[in-house]
């Protein structure tokens, strides 16, 4: 990949040489180029919380592309909060020069999967966050006895996601629906499923050695970080 530069008198990065050996040995993943919603509002500097099109992100993607990258590399990270440390999942990603992402845009590696859990509140909110939805692992709810008061129990509530009758089914568009008797509206419930593990462009790290462009590195974050609970919405840091 460095080469001697004749004129230079230096070692040159061959952008072309560092291409050749991802084409033969690099990570296959899809990337999907983000643009921002038209539902952003300037002033604000956040989009319309009752988009139905990106919410929470507001971001849109388009269609994936194949490609080779080198990575992921990490960059051990981890955050501490009132929960413990935790591991933000950093790492980059590099590409040939030609590949251009955005903030936000997302990596996706096709042949690594991990298990995540979703908490979802039936009727109000009942869509997986991840975009790739692998096999559906178990489900539940819990059930407070009473209702409300210092003293109670709870119960959990087993969901079968599999066999000829399962409790809950997931479309194409990620919502999920119940076929057997639901919990009560309101109630929040847990879907545990496999996805392929996804990350996004947080920070583009475009290089230049004079006119030439370099090949492209990306700081990016877990999209299972992303869409935890307590990290989601308040996590993209959009700007002006």
């Amino acid at each position: 990949m460095a080469v001697t530069d004749p004129i230079a008198g230096g070692l040159h990065f061959d952008p072309a040489a560092f291409a050749g050996l991802l084409d033969a040995h690099g990570t296959e993943v899809q990337t999907r180029h983000a643009v921002r919603c038209a539902c952003w509002d300037r002033r604000t500097g956040k989009p319309d919380p009752a988009c139905t099109l990106c919410q929470p992100f507001g971001l849109l993607w388009d269609p994936a592309v194949t490609r080779k990258a080198h990575g992921p590399t990490r960059k051990p990270t981890r955050r501490f909060g009132r929960e413990g440390e935790l591991d933000v999942g950093d790492c980059f990603f590099s590409f040939a020069a030609d590949v251009i992402l955005s903030f936000g845009s997302r990596i996706l590696c096709p042949a690594s999967f991990i298990a995540v859990d979703d908490i979802l509140t039936r009727g109000q909110d009942d869509r997986l966050r991840h975009g790739t939805i692998g096999p559906l692992l178990s489900a539940h709810y819990v059930v407070r006895t009473p209702p409300a008061g210092p003293d109670y129990t709870t119960t959990k509530v087993p969901l079968a996601v599999d066999g000829v009758a399962p409790d809950i089914v997931v479309g194409p568009d990620r919502l999920v629906t119940f076929t057997g008797v639901p919990p009560p509206a309101g109630t929040r419930y847990v879907v545990s499923y496999r996805t392929p593990v996804e990350y996004v462009v947080w920070e583009p790290q475009e290089r230049r050695e004079g006119e030439q462009a370099q090949p492209t590195r990306y700081l990016c974050k877990r999209m299972d970080f992303l869409v935890h609970a307590a990290n989601a919405a308040e996590s993209f840091d959009y700007g002006a």
